[in-house]
């Protein structure tokens, strides 16, 4: 048993996470190591997940069995992605620092960038990201996986607890909608 199920006062909720956690540990661990590949990552999402448990147990003590399993699930798949991007970016960073270490050389300027055209782009960024966030949170995660991630349709479905169907109808309504807002000028 994890140490932080012991350190809760009340003994009916402590035993209530421990076997939580014994019934789920092993299914959560999986989860999480399809997507970081990495054991110990992995054993830390899951008390990870734990420590998100006990930190919203009323919440959680309220919903129903098939709830509190997805809710799991879905808590443990986020942690998982979390971990995964900041490991890439830590990576990143590394190898940037290596690179800056052995190069030594100022940053000049690219004279062939248009500066007004990449402003342009950030703002159209921007504008794509609130338009999305206006149809609600599953939508902006769809254009996450799909666009930011690069993760195929079938990948990001699965990630997401949908079919792959459900996931093109939401990249569908996505398409729509940027269509209304921009008309032509943007493709996704």
């Amino acid at each position: 048993m994890l140490p932080i199920i012991l350190a809760i006062k009340d003994e009916a909720e402590r035993d209530y996470v421990a076997e939580l956690y014994e019934t789920h540990k092993k299914s959560l661990y999986l989860t999480a190591n399809n997507i970081l590949h990495h054991d110990a990552d992995s054993w830390n999402c899951v008390q990870d997940v734990v420590v998100e448990l006990i930190d919203h147990f009323e919440a959680f003590a309220n919903m129903s069995e098939m709830h509190k399993i997805n809710y799991l699930h879905l808590c443990c798949k986020c942690i998982a992605i979390n971990y995964y991007n900041e490991k890439k970016r830590q990576n990143w960073y590394e190898i940037s620092a290596r690179v800056c270490e052995e190069e030594k050389d100022f940053d000049i300027p690219d004279p062939f960038v248009d500066v007004t055209r990449e402003y342009a782009s950030k703002e159209t960024l921007d504008r794509v990201l609130r338009i999305v966030e206006a149809m609600g949170e599953e939508y902006v995660q769809t254009l996450y996986f799909k666009y930011v991630y690069h993760y195929t349709d079938q990948h990001s479905a699965t990630m997401l607890g949908v079919s792959v169907s459900n996931f093109r109808v939401r990249l569908t309504r996505i398409r729509k909608r940027l269509k209304m807002h921009f008309g032509k000028e943007i493709q996704i």
